[in-house]
């Protein structure tokens, strides 16, 4: 996913399947491949979330947050972004820190993580998890 998801991808990282092994194998990194099934079908693996802890386990970086176009329109990254959130509250993560870097096709994310209540501080987006407000939708596993 990563080397092809170009407009709903926050930083436009491109990590080769070698590399995403290792990433999934080391213990500072937590990786949710996000599928979606819906009235419409199945739709398979839509959404990449890539997350580094950070600070002593305090917090979680986003290293990469991406979703295939086949989910755009369902708000689909909400649901994400949710999942995101209750994860760091459940497992005690202080802060979830994210960024945007621009991309020639991703500006349609470009406001993505200030619309899921991250606030910017100096190139960062910034979410405490005391201040985490999530939405009360079931999110099946």
């Amino acid at each position: 996913m990563t080397l092809k998801t170009n407009q709903y991808n926050l930083t436009t990282k491109r990590y080769q399947i070698s590399k995403m092994k290792k990433i999934m194998d080391d213990n500072n990194f937590i990786t949710f491949l996000i599928s979606l099934k819906d009235i419409y079908g199945d739709h398979g693996a839509v959404g990449l979330i890539i997350l580094k802890k950070i600070d002593n386990n305090k917090k979680l970086f986003i290293d990469t947050f991406l979703m295939s176009c086949r989910a755009t329109g369902r708000y689909f990254e909400s649901n994400m972004f949710n999942y995101l959130k209750i994860f760091a509250i459940k497992n005690n993560y202080k802060k979830i820190v994210g960024e945007f870097i621009k991309s020639e096709k991703n500006s349609v994310v470009k406001n993505l993580l200030r619309k899921h209540g991250f606030k910017k501080v100096k190139n960062k987006y910034i979410c405490n998890s005391n201040k985490i407000k999530t939405f009360n939708q079931k999110i099946y596993e």
